[in-house]
């Protein structure tokens, strides 16, 4: 596939920052030319800043999670694409340069007596850095919550969802002339998925405000962002762990060990591995919490080996030459949870990330209230299992329905 960001049917999987440019190849074919400063300073309130509150905060519908910068730089509206006086996609310093302004310079207060144009911005420009470390841990690599679901920002028309349920009845089998073909079913069933609105209420005083230039105020948004993001990656696990339903009736299966004496085991992995391999998952990703991932990493397996060679290569063998692991307090001790990412679970979103702004004169604060309604979603059944090295495998194996064409 040429653009693998993208669906058989050409929609983003992903819809968060840092994305939109993957999302986007064909960008250069809607670059619009230079702009200069003085055109940029004239143009940005309508031409730019009203189609991205049109696509973030719809008058109807859901909107799309995407920064400023971002949007500029890709616009997944269809607009023309303005480049700097380098030839390059604009970005927060050419605005500033447009305007004259220096973040190092600018407080919250001075912006009294700055345009309008540029005053309208400070909403859009507090966002990006909220989602900067929403969306990025502190190394720029994907958030956990982001890494574990294969498609996000999937747009939501209402605040819960009908749970959809995959079921097949017989066997895909030969059929003799005049006999029924078997039936696959996808409905919806009673229950809902429900998505949260979560946000945060931040006070800055006069005093702050006054004294500190955006170019401070951007990390302390950046670090709240990341703070939200710990609460976005707890609720992932979680939701791979128990379900998306209040009841748990789509929650991750338990299996057994072969030895409980002796604690999870490579074995238990390679037999994990097989079944998936049979009936077309792959659980190539594990999730612990610190102190039993500590001990799957001592496995002898899972460590670099000094010496020795098979004596016969296997091939198509369907344990993984490399795994990816993850850390997570959302685990229970003595539990590891495999899955395969490709279908595991998706994150849909009601309403994406919004800034609102106010001043309380009675106190001599300012307001921003950052909020955001989104939910996860499990998808495929059986691209999730749990190994808890507390039970025996002989009393407690896949689910029967852990077969081709099985289901709950």
């Amino acid at each position: 596939m040429k653009n693998k960001a993208m669906s058989m049917m050409g929609t983003p999987l992903r819809a968060e920052y840092g994305e939109w440019n993957t999302n986007t190849p064909d960008a250069k074919s809607r670059y619009s030319g230079k702009i200069t400063p003085i055109e940029l300073k004239r143009r940005l309130k309508s031409e730019l800043l009203k189609p991205y509150q049109a696509i973030v905060q719809p008058d109807h519908g859901p909107g799309v999670q995407i920064g400023f910068e971002e949007f500029a730089q890709t616009r997944p509206d269809g607009g023309g694409i303005w480049l700097n006086q380098k030839g390059q996609p604009l970005s927060w310093p050419d605005i500033f340069e447009a305007f004259a302004q220096d973040p190092s310079r600018v407080t919250l207060n001075s912006l009294t007596t700055i345009t309008d144009d540029f005053r309208s911005l400070l909403g859009a420009m507090f966002a990006d850095c909220f989602i900067k470390g929403f969306s990025r841990t502190a190394a720029l690599k994907r958030a956990l919550w982001s890494t574990l679901c294969y498609q996000t920002g999937v747009a939501s028309e209402f605040d819960e969802i009908r749970r959809t349920w995959f079921q097949f009845h017989g066997e895909p089998v030969r059929t003799a002339e005049g006999e029924t073909f078997p039936e696959g079913r996808l409905s919806v069933g009673s229950e809902v998925v429900r998505l949260e609105k979560r946000g945060i209420n931040i006070k800055l005083t006069e005093e702050f405000v006054r004294g500190n230039p955006l170019s401070i105020i951007e990390e302390w948004l950046v670090e709240m962002g990341r703070v939200y993001q710990n609460i976005e990656n707890n609720r992932a696990v979680d939701t791979l762990i128990n379900g998306d339903l209040a009841s748990g009736a789509n929650a991750a299966p338990v299996i057994g060990v072969g030895d409980v004496s002796a604690g999870i085991a490579y074995d238990d992995f390679l037999r994990v591995w097989n079944r998936g391999d049979s009936i077309g998952e792959n659980y190539f990703s594990v999730i612990a919490n610190e102190d039993t991932m500590n001990q799957v990493g001592q496995i002898d397996e899972f460590r670099e080996r000094q010496y020795g060679t098979p004596m016969v290569s296997m091939v198509n063998r369907p344990e993984p030459s490399s795994i990816d692991r993850f850390v997570s307090s959302q685990v229970p001790d003595n539990q590891v949870i495999l899955m395969d990412r490709s279908h595991a679970m998706r994150q849909r979103v009601f309403i994406p990330i919004r800034v609102d702004r106010g001043f309380k004169p009675e106190t001599w604060e300012h307001g921003l209230t950052i909020g955001y309604h989104s939910g996860y979603e499990r998808v495929a059944d059986k691209a999730v299992v749990v190994i808890d090295e507390t039970l025996p495998f002989a009393d407690n194996g896949f689910p029967s329905w852990f077969t081709v064409g099985g289901t709950r």
